[in-house]
């Protein structure tokens, strides 16, 4: 099985209780996610943008990837990140990035699926996410992310309706947003009735992550909406950076391997539930022995 990973490149630079610390970010988590699961057969690509001076924070991830189709780039973009508990976090940028190039992939029905995470919401734009359709038959999966959020003063971002959201809503099969994104893509302040406004085509997906509360699906049928919640595992958290990014992942990886919406939601909700008590980027290596575990 191949799958196709698209999204920027960051550094993290994140300040919680314990001071600020530097580590990698963006869709290393997502590629992180998915090498934890991938089968010797299986072969991750990522359309990305690296740097010289910061690949050493990628390079255990990297190395492990297909990188045809990345780029070299002077300097990829830094986040400060602020991190509280039960609190949105703090975001800004400094360095965006260019968008990436979708067009350097000349057959994209080589992929099993395409995973495209939207890291610094100007990953690709509306038309590349148009040619990709138009040119894909398989299953798209997108996380929004920072499409949720403007730029504003001195590159903070903040939260604001996106722009032409249905069409990029019609062009993809999974929709993974968390409940600060969910209001940027929806109008409707009941999550039942945001599903059914999203939800655009019969067999689309919905995910909503929702921190230490869990998760829930939405599925567009024949007969209206259905829905499936699975409630966080009891654990200990002391990080919270990458789960969304680990959820999104393992689900989708799950989901075309051939798992159902459930099964796939819930073995998701345990891997975004494990890794909330690492305590360093290196134990992060441990995700399928504790998912199995």
């Amino acid at each position: 099985m191949k799958i196709l990973v698209i999204g920027h490149s960051v550094v993290d630079k994140i300040e919680d209780n314990s001071g600020i610390k530097c580590q990698p970010g963006g869709v290393f988590y997502t590629s992180l996610g998915f090498n934890q699961m991938l089968d010797k057969e299986d072969e991750l690509y990522l359309l990305t943008a690296i740097d010289e001076s910061s690949y050493n924070y990628f390079s255990k991830v990297y190395d492990r990837v297909n990188l045809d189709y990345s780029i070299k780039t002077e300097k990829i973009p830094e986040v400060y990140l602020r991190i509280k508990e039960d609190e949105d976090r703090y975001e800004a940028y400094c360095n965006l990035s260019d968008k990436l190039d979708v067009s350097v992939i000349d057959d994209f029905n080589q992929f099993d699926g395409i995973f495209i995470n939207m890291i610094s919401g100007f990953d690709i734009s509306l038309d590349d996410l148009k040619y990709v359709r138009k040119n894909y038959n398989g299953k798209i999966h997108i996380d929004i992310h920072s499409l949720a959020k403007g730029v504003v003063v001195k590159t903070e971002r903040k939260y604001r309706p996106v722009p032409g959201i249905e069409d990029w809503l019609k062009n993809v099969d999974i929709i993974q947003a968390n409940e600060n994104e969910l209001r940027t893509i929806s109008t409707k302040e009941i999550e039942f009735k945001a599903a059914d406004e999203i939800l655009l085509n019969e067999n689309q997906i919905l995910l909503i992550t929702k921190g230490n509360k869990g998760n829930r699906s939405f599925i567009k049928r024949k007969d209206g909406l259905k829905s499936f919640f699975v409630k966080a595992i009891d654990i200990e958290s002391i990080n919270y950076v990458g789960c969304g990014d680990i959820f999104g992942s393992v689900f989708f990886y799950s989901y075309i391997r051939g798992l159902n919406l459930y099964d796939s939601q819930k073995i998701a909700n345990k891997a975004a539930g494990v890794i909330t008590r690492y305590n360093s980027i290196e134990e992060f290596y441990m995700m399928r022995e504790d998912l199995n575990g």
